[in-house]
């Protein structure tokens, strides 16, 4: 194109240059008009301009029962206030719960110069800092608008903010909104959807909830309630005789509440969620063995619960199936609740009695056999019996002991509680094996001598009646199953492979890829060895690559559930699998056929 026409078309470039900003910027000033008069959830100050004319907009004061306080708050009265009155706070910690179905909360507060900071959040979302400071006081000020929302069950919680450096105060006037607000329901103890594992002792009474509760001091023992909605308390009895309590929150979040009191309190809300994200949650009410120093016993009860939604039917636990969150149950009791357990010590004792009422809790009958160890102490196996279609058996075992001064969480509190989640997995499963579950004492070495140690397996194996000998099968040793980056099934290489193969086999129908690994000396590493040594078809289930083993940070948390999930889902779905077929291959294996 030529320069002349390049001038030409100039006059009519630049009037539409001028058009397009023109038409931009009426554009971003509609937008801004659209932002002023919104409402926005991140507002921090000033006054706030929101529609009131709401269509079922309703009131709600601050001394509305269904408002959740926590911590303490004081009410002041004032002619100023909505209602006559206001409360507020400046504890640190302190909140206010608001839950509702609907669309819409807006909330109404007091502003003034001891006003000061306070933390919103909706849904359990992103905390927004909202400041209540103004330099006179003013009452009833729409201060928060959560904006509109979808239709259904929310939760609102106002906070005081630990921003505060002054003393400052946080209010609450009132609440309004669009749809109702939702109360907390008390679902007392004898609700079946409490879902008590094994089943809890009822006690009646008109100082209780619903005139009764449920207390227990068994090993193991559970109650779990799951629910969909926002909010969840226990209540309990607290008294001279009760011990500490685990509540596990979704699977993850820990809490341990101490049900001790020197003197009797009834209905006491001893623990609550705060405001949780709508949805499905789960609850784990749990029996530790544990107690204040100044408890009798190690009692633990529930009265009643209150939730913000409903609780659900129990989910069927399907038979058969191992249960990770059950199994580290277990694991916490041998590696944080006793900790380290020296072969022979009262430690290792107090995990093998630990381990015998878990069993008998389950309708097993526990034999605690002694072990004899060179430096004059006893250490002991605990056994139990599942019997199946055939006599043939199977043993499957893990050692309860650690090596001081390691608290043995992956080795091998790990394998112990897989051991005892397949003995309760499998309990009411038809299988073709009989199968022997044990807790070894005694594997790791006693004293300097490479050669003392698995005391506990090598008993077993010496004390083999003439009938058991003919029976067993073979045997699978679950140790170190909680940590790791290699999965393996291990043989010493001197006996039969025919069930480390057979194992190796179902792990890849399955998906979890065990390696075979051959021990690289002559001792065996786990209680394997002396099954192995005596003929009989033996493997090792271990994760590989500890580099904290035997040592002081081998701890609970040291552990990932999913890793001891991994190895037990194998082992019980190889024990499902197993037919005569596979037992006999196994036997023949063992008299040389």
């Amino acid at each position: 194109m030529s320069a002349r026409a390049r001038t030409s078309l100039r006059p009519r470039n630049q009037a539409l240059v001028s058009w397009i900003i023109g038409a931009l910027v009426a554009l971003c000033m509609a937008a801004f008009l659209v932002s002023a008069l919104s409402v926005r959830p991140a507002f921090a100050g000033g006054s706030l301009e929101v529609q009131t004319d709401i269509t079922g907009l309703a009131r709600y004061e601050q001394t509305d029962g269904r408002l959740i306080y926590s911590g303490t708050w004081s009410t002041f009265s004032t002619s100023g206030a909505s209602g006559g009155s206001y409360r507020r706070t400046n504890v640190p910690g302190a909140t206010v719960m608001v839950a509702f179905r609907g669309t819409r909360l807006d909330w109404i507060a007091t502003k003034g110069r001891t006003l000061g900071l306070a933390e919103v959040r909706v849904d359990n979302g992103p905390k927004l800092i909202i400041d209540l400071s103004r330099s006179t006081v003013a009452y009833q000020q729409r201060v928060y608008s959560t904006g509109e929302l979808s239709p259904g069950l929310h939760v609102v919680s106002i906070t005081w903010s630990p921003l505060n450096t002054g003393g400052q105060y946080i209010s609450v006037d009132a609440v309004e909104v669009v749809g109702t607000l939702v109360a907390r329901q008390r679902v007392e103890d004898t609700d079946p959807r409490l879902e008590y594992s094994p089943p809890w002792t009822q006690a009646t009474g008109s100082s209780y909830s619903g005139a009764s509760f449920q207390y227990t001091n068994r090993p193991g023992a559970s109650a779990c309630p799951r629910f969909s909605g926002v909010y969840v308390a226990l209540i309990a009895k607290k008294s001279p005789v009760y011990g500490k309590v685990r509540v596990i929150l979704d699977g993850t979040k820990v809490f341990t509440v101490d049900l001790y009191s020197p003197a009797t309190l009834y209905k006491q809300r001893v623990w609550s969620s705060g405001a949780l994200a709508p949805g499905e949650h789960s609850l784990q009410v749990m029996w530790t063995g544990l107690k204040n120093a100044s408890s009798a016993k190690t009692n633990i009860n529930l009265d009643a619960v209150e939730v913000v939604g409903e609780l659900l039917d129990p989910s069927p636990r399907t038979a058969g199936v191992f249960d990770q969150q059950e199994a580290m149950v277990h694991l916490r009791k041998f590696a944080a609740a006793i900790g380290v357990r020296l072969s022979g010590s009262a430690a290792e004792r107090a995990a093998a009695e630990y381990a015998a009422q878990y069993l008998a809790s389950l309708g097993y009958r526990p034999e605690i056999r002694p072990v004899l160890l060179p430096n004059g102490r006893s250490s002991c196996n605990v056994v139990v019996v599942k019997p199946g279609t055939s006599s043939l058996t199977l043993l499957v075992g893990g050692h309860i002991d650690s090596k001081p001064p390691s608290p043995g969480g992956n080795d091998n509190a790990s394998g112990a509680a897989a051991v005892l989640e397949l003995a309760r997995c499998l309990k009411d499963v038809a299988l073709v094996p009989t199968v022997v579950f044990v807790l070894f004492g005694a594997e790791e070495m006693v004293d300097s001598n490479p050669d003392h140690h698995h005391y506990g397996s090598r008993a077993y194996v010496a004390g083999l009646s003439a009938m058991e000998r003919t029976e067993l099968a073979g045997m699978i040793s679950l140790d170190m199953v909680g940590y790791g980056n290699a999965f393996h099934v291990r043989t010493m290489g001197k006996g039969p492979r025919v069930l480390s193969e057979m194992v190796q086999t179902q792990s890849t129908k399955l998906g979890l890829a065990a390696t075979y690994l051959r021990d690289p000396s002559l001792y065996g590493y786990s209680d394997h060895e002396p099954f192995e040594l005596a003929g009989y078809p033996a493997v090792w289930v271990e994760w590989r690559d500890d580099p904290l083993y035997h040592t002081a940070g081998d701890t609970y948390g040291h552990c990932n559930p999913s890793r001891v999930k991994h190895a037990g889902e194998l082992i019980a779905s190889f024990l499902r699998s197993l037919g005569a077929a596979e037992l006999q291959a196994l036997r023949a294996a063992v008299e040389g056929r």
